[in-house]
């Protein structure tokens, strides 16, 4: 009853509220890292917990190039924002503890979390659960502040064509992700390894009821968009400990394996970045074992990264979305260019797409990156119903 009673309160507010390409400048403008607040026009609140990660990176120098990046001056389990960090959680004012939560997962080489805002507080509104916004290693805040800062990366810019010469989609936005991953390929398994056993503490922490906002054993399900969808579909094959065994997730422009992914895009990393990280992981790729969790723990997780990693693993990958085709369901736009239609479908299997994937297409331009742009008036009402659209669907199966 005080939940039903919560959701209709929820669905009233709702009715009041902004529509998204209005909330989501509100949202921007009121949202800090650094302050807990209500949000204005709005039966929520958002709360920042503390973080700290107690498994390390694990790093492999052998595959170091002879010039190192100016982002490789230090280990990276000596980067602290990646270590001690706080994270927020969306929740409703009059709700002490919840016994449902939804965590979001955010894309590759994300900086801020101003985009996913408009998304947790619907997802939020719709379902009446508390959602939780978890980022990966080293993005958002668990990054030195200066990786986002446009002008201080400039000069880095012109120092990487200068080592490398001309990188196709080389930019200030993914300066950063586009030199440590040339660098050092390893790093995306290390630092998504590193994020999948996060989130797993996490979820211990819930469900041993250690959460302050969080009834013990909450239902915990997962929005996941992009990249945190391949973090999320490890977490649910690799399923450590049980935690994952009732985890519902909506894929969201997300699904496909790693090699069947574009990540060749101003916005996430260069052509010369991304192509190396393809061959690595196509030919020369080993995964390591992390001292700081069992070998049963080890052996799952790199057990679903390999069969998430390309199409090879073809019949161990398609069995697990078969059975849990009921758990999961997959939403991709026609127009996104980084992890495509064909690719998710190519990744999961018949039987899967059959009945657990759907495709849309907005009637204005979007892009992977960038799929409900807030700043264009003449187009906000067609991107207002889009994105109802979307998260209405998102809501309904995680609801």
């Amino acid at each position: 009853m005080l939940f039903a009673a919560l959701k209709q309160e929820l669905f009233k507010h709702k009715l009041r509220m902004k529509p998204y390409t209005k909330r989501a400048n509100t949202l921007k403008e009121e949202f800090s890292l650094y302050h807990e607040k209500d949000l204005s026009g709005s039966p929520l609140e958002v709360k920042l917990l503390s973080f700290d990660s107690t498994v390390g990176v694990e790093e492999r120098l052998d595959y170091k190039q002879s010039v190192l990046s100016p982002f490789s001056a230090i280990s990276d389990n000596a980067i602290q924002e990646n270590i001690h960090f706080v994270y927020p959680v969306f929740k409703h004012k009059k709700q002490a503890k919840s016994s449902e939560v939804i965590i979001l997962m955010h894309g590759l080489n994300e900086r801020s979390w101003d985009k996913y805002l408009p998304w947790a507080e619907r997802l939020a509104m719709d379902t009446g659960k508390t959602v939780l916004l978890f980022p990966i290693s080293f993005h958002i805040n668990r990054a030195p502040l200066i990786w986002s800062n446009p002008r201080a990366m400039m000069p880095f810019v012109k120092e990487r064509k200068k080592r490398i010469g001309q990188s196709q989609a080389l930019s200030f936005l993914n300066i950063a992700l586009s030199d440590r991953m040339s660098d050092s390929p390893f790093r995306f398994y290390s630092s998504g390894k590193q994020t999948v056993l996060n989130v797993m503490n996490l979820v211990s922490q819930i469900k041993n009821g250690e959460h302050p906002y969080m009834c013990k054993n909450a239902k915990v399900d997962i929005f996941a968009y992009s990249i945190g969808g391949l973090i999320s579909q490890l977490l649910l094959m690799a399923n450590p400990e049980d935690l994952f065994s009732e985890t519902k997730l909506f894929l969201f422009c997300s699904g496909a394996v790693f090699l069947e992914m574009n990540g060749n895009t101003k916005s996430i990393m260069d052509s010369e970045a991304f192509f190396t990280l393809r061959n690595y992981y196509d030919k020369l790729f080993k995964a390591t074992e992390n001292s700081s969790i069992t070998s049963v723990i080890n052996e799952q997780v790199n057990n679903a990264f390999q069969t998430m990693i390309s199409l090879r693993r073809k019949e161990e990958r398609e069995t697990f979305f078969e059975a849990a085709r009921q758990r999961i369901s997959t939403l991709s736009l026609k127009k996104d260019r980084v992890i495509s239609t064909e690719s998710i479908q190519k990744s999961l299997g018949h039987q899967f797409i059959s009945t657990s994937h759907s495709e849309l297409d907005f009637a204005f331009d979007y892009t992977h990156e960038n799929p409900f742009p807030s700043n264009k008036e003449q187009i906000a009402d067609v991107v207002n119903k889009s994105f109802d659209l979307v998260f209405h669907r998102a809501a309904d199966f995680l609801g």
